[in-house]
């Protein structure tokens, strides 16, 4: 078997250089995950194209990574096996999104609106300290 790697370091990723150009809300990213969201079964099948070769690939192997990474965390391991995605390129210069999705979510609304409420309690006290601010 040929060996297919080298073994010179890849350079590691600077994390705080990419949250700094993607502005990504944290509180609301765990808010989100604590909402328990349980998937029983998913069928995903998305067609990816955009204008650039390049940014194609990027992307489906961006959307890949995350539902591979997310996938584990919200769906129970006796269902994790009726759980199927395919993120395929498009490489035609032009945009293109076709999405066939079947599947189903369990999720209570009073975790919604508890999240809910929480967004718009948070929203209005940062409003309050800004006319505060101002007013000072």
């Amino acid at each position: 078997m040929k060996k297919i790697y080298s073994s010179k370091q890849l350079e590691k990723i600077n994390l705080s250089k990419i949250t700094k150009k993607i502005p990504i809300n944290k509180s609301l990213l765990i808010k989100i995950l604590k909402l328990k969201i349980n998937i029983e079964t998913l069928n995903l099948n998305l067609e990816l194209g955009i204008q650039d070769a390049l940014l194609t690939s990027y992307a489906v192997a961006i959307i890949s990574s995350t539902i591979g990474i997310i996938l584990p965390h919200i769906v129970k391991a006796s269902n994790l096996k009726q759980c199927k995605y395919q993120i395929s390129p498009v490489y035609n210069y032009t945009d293109t999104i076709s999405l066939h999705l079947n599947s189903v979510i369990n999720i209570k609304i009073i975790n919604i609106m508890i999240l809910i409420y929480k967004l718009l309690k948070e929203e209005k006290n940062q409003v309050e300290k800004t006319i505060y601010a101002c007013a000072n």
